[in-house]
């Protein structure tokens, strides 16, 4: 015995089904050689908030819709909606940083080790690289680098012209070096 829903299957495989299937057989109304349906023309979608962009199956919406910013909680004034790097209630960098190294240890070991001292924690910045900065030895280019970097008054003379390229390497952190011009 055939299975009724095999043979069905069958039928539709084969071409002998009497009714039109969309897409896969001509109907009766249609030609052979009519030209394919047209294409639709995508829809233009609203844009996405910069946090769901990347998420597959997220529907369009503005940045204050946002479902994954109504869900992220701001430790700085204790609400939700944003993140805590764009609160405008965060405090300021000098209290967010241990200055004394008894910040750094848990109160109630402090207390229990009779800890009241304060600690200073040195910072240690790292020098800025000192720029090299190549012009050769000539009153005229120096003189029109000197203009173009916005000193506007610069003379004539050959030790003025050298006084204000020094005052303005060591105002800018650079090296001067002569280069040979050929």
């Amino acid at each position: 015995m055939v299975n009724p829903y095999m043979s069905r299957f069958i039928q539709h495989q084969t071409g002998s089904c009497r009714h039109s299937v969309k897409g896969y057989l001509p109907s009766s109304d249609q030609k052979l050689n009519s030209p394919p349906p047209q294409k639709r023309q995508p829809t233009t979608q609203a844009k996405m908030c910069r946090h769901c962009s990347h998420i597959p199956y997220q529907s369009p919406h503005a940045p204050e819709a946002c479902p994954y910013l109504r869900s992220v909680y701001c430790q700085f004034c204790a609400g939700y909606g944003h993140e805590s790097s764009s609160c405008a209630l965060a405090p300021p960098e000098l209290f967010t940083q241990a200055h004394f190294a008894e910040q750094l240890i848990p109160t109630h070991l402090l207390k229990q080790y009779n800890i009241g001292t304060i600690t200073p924690i040195k910072t240690i910045t790292a020098p800025k690289k000192q720029v090299i900065l190549e012009l050769p030895d000539d009153d005229k280019m120096i003189r029109e680098y000197l203009f173009n970097q916005g000193y506007t008054a610069v003379s004539n003379r050959s030790k003025e012209i050298r006084r204000n390229l020094d005052e303005h390497c060591q105002k800018n952190n650079l090296k001067w070096e002569k280069i040979q011009v050929f």
